[in-house]
């Protein structure tokens, strides 16, 4: 999608916006999928398996390692939150000042430069280019509901284990299974940070096409 969606950027005279889509929001996107798989996963392993040791032995300084770890991943996924949001964000906004600036030389150049028709042609650009800006705003929507779908089953689905574990841990803990009850709630919270980062990856790319559509004018 996002080569067919950056090309029909390039069709409205964004083209500086098009390099920061393709290339901006899939370096972005790499970098936090890289720091996910090679800190991130491996931390809420570690989370995993301190919870049960903690759990079955009932050693109290591993809980407290265990809230160590789950802060830690929350920091983690926080940080690159924000620092997808800000630089996107600003390369956005710059590279639609450049656009816009080059935008109106070209209309400026059309109109002063050709006699008689110059007006005329340039009137034309804009009309084609708004309805291109138009189709633009269809794609990226189609685009998002698509994604929506996609993700949607994914996300039920975990959200059902990270109730399951809840509850099982609340059973346990009713009838007096304290250490199983702990064991699950733990392995909950590791659901939990696992659908933190599928959220993230969907915001991610959602926002991403969201800022396209808006600040080219295609909503």
């Amino acid at each position: 999608f996002v080569p067919v969606f950056s090309g029909v950027m390039i069709s409205c005279g964004q083209a500086t916006q098009a390099a920061v889509y393709s290339g901006m929001f899939l370096t972005m996107a790499a970098f936090c999928a890289q720091m996910i798989s090679v800190i991130a996963l491996p931390l809420v392993r570690a989370f995993l398996a301190l919870n049960i040791a903690g759990g079955l032995c009932g050693l109290g300084g591993l809980s407290d390692g265990c809230a160590v770890l789950h802060r830690l991943v929350k920091w983690i996924l926080g940080f690159l939150s924000i620092l997808f949001g800000g630089v996107l964000g600003l390369q956005s906004v710059l590279a639609q000042n450049t656009d816009t600036l080059a935008m109106k030389t070209g209309q400026f150049l059309l109109s002063s430069g050709v006699p008689v028709i110059g007006s005329l042609a340039s009137d034309a650009m804009g009309s084609v280019l708004s309805g291109l800006r138009v189709l633009k705003g269809s794609l990226g929507f189609a685009a998002i509901a698509v994604l929506t779908v996609t993700f949607l089953p994914l996300l039920i689905r975990c959200f059902c284990f990270y109730l399951a574990y809840l509850l099982s841990a609340a059973l346990a803990k009713a009838f007096g299974l304290s250490r199983a009850g702990r064991v699950l709630e733990g392995m909950g919270q590791a659901t939990g940070l696992c659908i933190s980062f599928l959220v993230f990856f969907f915001m991610l790319t959602v926002l991403s096409t969201a800022l396209m559509i808006l600040l080219g004018g295609g909503g």
